[in-house]
């Protein structure tokens, strides 16, 4: 994604994902080999920056999500495909993380000066989404808009929760304070983001919620295509649980979710994993059935999972570090009699800092 490979045609968080290689694996050299160009493309992002509120917006087509509060309520609701600006909890995160392990890299190369700037980035990002992006009323972080027009108004919030103001936790952007950790119980809840079948993009409550959109027509049929108006994706799944395996480690004085709700909701990501029996994960899911809702053909072993993480250093807890200190620290529900309960598990031949790892339980 580097040295010409990355357009911006989406956003992403790929500095943050290479210092995380790091981590793991201890190569500094392939680590900051790119860090020059972590830099510029850093700054090419500041065509989707507004300085008036220091925050970074994006469409949400360009966030990979398509026909969200934000784009169909700017459309007035007949449309969502493009537009809706916004001011998003997933781009602001993924540019302070990004910014933290621009940082972080910048001071294993003896870059002071670009450390210090880059840490100053994330800071006030830190700062400003804490401040501007929570909302009160829906405890919850959530868009503002940056478009301004007959149906809605810059700077307004978007009129509901949606799954993408998890995303803070999924890079520990939130300070250790209990007002942000109350949003945990969206999650948890059947009525709101909790889908019987898998977690939903977008609440119930909301006008538009699953109204199907868009279709594409294969094999002579229509169709249904991606929208996330209410879906359950694997790839903000991913987010939310990470975000969640997170807060199980990194707040210890919350007491809104535990290691139940994690396991809980991990085999219920599990499941999704497996259609007629067969591993093969697909787009997007029905959170209410478990219908796969795009089904088309290429749609089958769709790449966007990051199940091994939320595996690997969620339940079984191994942590990624940078000193040589082996941290694990599993999520087990602590009551034996639970359904989700674990008594036995075992990860094999680990490569962690030039060492094989198993974790047995």
């Amino acid at each position: 994604m580097y040295n010409g490979g990355n357009d911006r045609h989406f956003s992403e968080a790929i500095a943050d994902a290479a210092y995380d290689h790091y981590l793991v694996n201890g190569d500094r050299a392939f680590a900051t080999k790119n860090l020059a160009e972590m830099k510029r493309i850093y700054r090419q992002w500041d065509d989707h920056y507004d300085a008036s509120k220091g925050l970074y917006f994006i469409e949400p087509l360009l966030d990979a999500t398509e026909y969200t509060i934000s784009s169909i309520d700017a459309s007035g609701g007949k449309e969502g495909f493009r537009g809706g600006d916004a001011f998003r909890p997933s781009i602001n995160s993924f540019m302070f993380a990004n910014a933290l392990a621009i940082s972080k890299l910048s001071a294993l190369t003896g870059d002071a000066q670009g450390a210090t700037d880059f840490a100053a980035k994330a800071a006030t990002l830190r700062d400003l989404v804490q401040k501007n992006l929570w909302n009160e009323g829906f405890v919850h972080f959530i868009d503002r808009y940056k478009v301004n027009n007959q149906y809605v108004k810059y700077w307004d919030f978007i009129r509901g929760r949606e799954l993408a103001g998890y995303t803070p936790w999924y890079f520990n952007l939130p300070d250790q304070n209990p007002k942000w950790v109350a949003s945990w119980k969206h999650i948890l809840s059947p009525a709101e983001l909790g889908g019987p079948a898998g977690i939903r993009t977008v609440e119930p409550s909301y006008e538009y919620y699953m109204k199907q959109y868009r279709y594409v027509k294969e094999d002579g049929v229509d169709k249904e295509e991606c929208q996330w108006n209410g879906p359950s994706w694997p790839f903000q799944t991913t987010l939310a649980l990470g975000g969640m395996a997170n807060l199980l480690n990194d707040y210890p004085k919350q007491n809104v979710v535990d290691a139940n709700d994690y396991v809980r909701l991990l085999k219920q990501y599990a499941h999704q994993h497996y259609h007629d029996g067969q591993p093969d994960l697909q787009e997007d899911y029905n959170p209410d059935t478990g219908k796969v809702i795009v089904g088309l053909n290429r749609s089958h072993h769709y790449n966007h999972s990051g199940f091994n993480d939320l595996v690997i250093s969620g339940l079984v807890g191994l942590r990624p570090r940078a000193d040589d200190v082996l941290e694990v620290n599993p999520l087990i529900p602590s009551d034996p009699k639970s359904p989700n309960a674990i008594s036995y598990f075992c990860l094999e031949n680990v490569l962690y800092h030039g060492q094989l790892v198993t974790v047995l339980y």
